[in-house]
Order: C-alpha cells, then sequence, then structure tokens
C-alpha cells in the first residue's frame, strides 16, 4: 500500500502500536504459566513479581512503539532507513557534544521536575488534583521498585529495560514517525513541540510534564539539526542511563541519598550552571547542522 497522505499514515500507526500492544499482552499472559512452572512458583506469586512487570514492559516497549514505525514503513513500501531518518553522521564531536549536553543538563531538569511538582490547580479542580498526585505516587513506588536492584546482573538488565530499548522504541516512534508525519503538515518547529507535548503526555506522569516536554523538543531539534535519528536515541539513552546508574547508587550505596535531587534547594546554582553549559551546546550543534551527516 502506498500513500503520501501523513492522516492516513498517522491512523495507521496508531492501530498498529495499539493491536501489537494488545497482541504482546496477551502473549505474555499466556506465557507466563510456563514461566511460573519453570521457577517453581505460582501464577500468582508470578504475575504479581517485579520480574512480571518488567517482562511486561519491556514488551509493551517493543510492541507500541518500536514495531509499529517498522511496520509502518514495511506496509507502506518506504525504505525504513530514510522513513526513519536511520543516517550515519560523521562527526565525532556531535556524539560527544550530545552526551555532554545530557549530562550538564541533569541539574537543571532536576530542577524543573522539582519546580513542575509543586503547581497546583485551582481549587474547583481538587479533585483532579489528587487524583494526579495518587497517580504519581503510584508512577513513583513503580519506578523506585524497577531501580531498586542489588547486583551487576540487575544493573545491567535495568539498562537494557529502561535505557536502551525505550530510547530506540520511543525515538523511533515520536521522532522518526510522530514528527515526521506532523512535519508534512505544519511548520518544523510546531512539528517539534507538538512531538514534545504528545511524548510527556503519553508517559502519564502530571508532575513531571513539563520537563520531559523540554526533553522530547530537544530531542526533536537533534534530528532535525542531525538529519539522523541516532542522536536523540543517543540523548534519550544517557538521559535515562543516568536516572538507573542513580537509581542503583541510591539503593546500594550510603551518601547517595540526594543525588536525584542534584540542583534543587541549597544545590539550585548548579541548575543555573548546567543551563548556561547546556546552551552553548545547543548553539553549536545548531550551527555545525549543515556538516554533520556523511
Amino acid at each position: 500500500m502506498k500513500t503520501n497522505k501523513a492522516g492516513i499514515q498517522g491512523l495507521l500507526l496508531v492501530v498498529f502500536s495499539l493491536l501489537l500492544t494488545v497482541a504482546g499482552g496477551l502473549l505474555w499472559v499466556w506465557v507466563s504459566p510456563w514461566i511460573a512452572a519453570a521457577m517453581n512458583t505460582s501464577v500468582s506469586s508470578w504475575s504479581g513479581s517485579i520480574n512480571y512487570l518488567k517482562g511486561l514492559q519491556m514488551i509493551s516497549s517493543v510492541t507500541m512503539f518500536l514495531a509499529p514505525p517498522l511496520l509502518l514503513a514495511w506496509f507502506l513500501g518506504q525504505s525504513i532507513t530514510s522513513s526513519l531518518q536511520i543516517h550515519r553522521v560523521k562527526s565525532i564531536a556531535l556524539w560527544l557534544l550530545v552526551i555532554l549536553s545530557m549530562l550538564v543538563a541533569q541539574p537543571f531538569i532536576n530542577w524543573l521536575g522539582d519546580w513542575n511538582s509543586r503547581l497546583s490547580l485551582p481549587t474547583w479542580l481538587s479533585g483532579v488534583e489528587h487524583w494526579m498526585k495518587m497517580m504519581e505516587q503510584q508512577n513513583e513506588t513503580l519506578v523506585n521498585r524497577f531501580l531498586a536492584v542489588h547486583s551487576m546482573r540487575g544493573l545491567f538488565f535495568n539498562i537494557l529495560l529502561i535505557a536502551i530499548i525505550p530510547a530506540f522504541a520511543e525515538e523511533f516512534f515520536f521522532r522518526g514517525a510522530v514528527q515526521r508525519l506532523f512535519t508534512n503538515k505544519m511548520n518544523t518547529h510546531l512539528a517539534v513541540w507538538v512531538t514534545a507535548f504528545i511524548f510527556s503526555a503519553v508517559h502519564i506522569e502530571f508532575y513531571g510534564f513539563v520537563p520531559r516536554m523540554l526533553l522530547g523538543a530537544y530531542l526533536g531539534y537533534l534530528l532535525v539539526w542531525s538529519g539522523s535519528i541516532w542522536m536523540p536515541v543517543l540523548a534519550h539513552f544517557i538521559n535515562n542511563f543516568i536516572g538507573v546508574v542513580v537509581g542503583y547508587l541510591m539503593a546500594n550505596y550510603s551518601g547517595y541519598d540526594h543525588l536525584d535531587s542534584l540542583g534543587v534547594n541549597h544545590s539550585a546554582w548548579l541548575s543555573l550552571v548546567g543551563a548556561l553549559l547546556f546552551l552553548p551546546m545547543i548553539w553549536f550543534i545548531y550551527k555545525k547542522r549543515e556538516k554533520i551527516i556523511l
């Protein structure tokens, strides 16, 4: 099937995502009794374990985000390489700058997240705000359970689950497919920000919405400026990798208790330093945008 209509392609992308997500979830439920038997435990114990949830998370990432844009390109008879802008980047400096930019931005991201978490809704929306806070607490509890591993094996698996797979899956889906489709219908800047808004909204974490949207916008501009999906994939990976490592250190070593709040309260000055270092890096990437693709 060949169609150049962005609306139809977008609808197909959503349909593929929904169908594959349901199929993946059903498959995981179907194989769970065999996994439980292999682990010599009951199905109820296995289905309530953190490893069950991690397996479901991995399948969801693949079926909801990674597979749909690949399937869409195949279904439309498009080249996956050109459709998702899977191009080689020749500039080693760009690879290093993207890594450094995510490292120096962490204090500012933490500060922005703290600011976002303090926002409150009008009194007449108190019920909605209470629901949002409950959802946020549940998500935070689940994330902490995911991150609280006490072995190198657990750490490496978390890097795969939380950093590597989402970096590929979400960037292929949001920047490679969604942003491309919006770019076909509107101004590039608007496409970047609309995609970033959707990217943040899909995560359903209301009190982290603003920093995640800004991160999504940065990832979108990395694709626009570099012409390669590998740059937002790299930045996404570094961001999540930092979170995984910080979670591991906090769970296993004393003295790292406040590592995830670096840039907040008494160390707020670090967020300013990080922002001041981050901005010239963005400017350099922007200025070199026509010279970085091989």
